[in-house]
């Protein structure tokens, strides 16, 4: 089961088929943009992107829903809260759909490699660390200073 924010449970029953565009609608989280997973269950706390217009790829407009800051068109209230019509004059750009697909690619492939750099980086830290322990638990350790 898929919220405004995200995967919230799963069910064996489903109500979309293929994957969709979700925006959370209410709570500290409005205006988050998530895509479905195939065989979803959304519930009423999103704004569901029913039909792609032909002119764009899925990813692409996830990109750019994303990027627009949605969260700015919530309205201020107890809860903050966004509805379709807020939200339905924003303006997307449309390249071509082979430009579009290029986007997205590069996009997919600069993310693979961040997540590989923050990856190596909590490896790297992890290293430093333990050599640091071992430094420390060498020169701390009495039997160092045995004669």
């Amino acid at each position: 089961m898929v919220c405004g924010n995200g995967i919230i449970g799963k069910y064996s029953s489903y109500l979309f088929e293929k994957p969709k565009i979700v925006i959370g609608r209410v709570g500290a989280k409005c205006g988050n943009v998530h895509i479905t997973s195939p065989k979803s269950w959304i519930t009423d706390n999103a704004l569901l992107v029913k039909e792609v217009p032909s002119e764009f790829d899925l990813d692409f407009l996830y990109l750019q829903l994303k990027n627009s800051n949605l969260r700015q068109f919530a309205k201020q209230s107890a809860q903050p809260v966004i509805s379709k019509g807020t939200i339905n004059d924003v303006e997307l750009i449309v390249p071509s759909l082979s430009k579009q697909k290029d986007i997205v690619k590069s996009y997919k492939k600069f993310k693979k490699n961040l997540e590989s750099l923050t990856s190596s980086q909590i490896l790297m830290k992890e290293k430093i660390l333990q050599l640091k322990s071992s430094i420390l638990n060498h020169y701390l350790d009495p039997n160092t200073y045995s004669d």
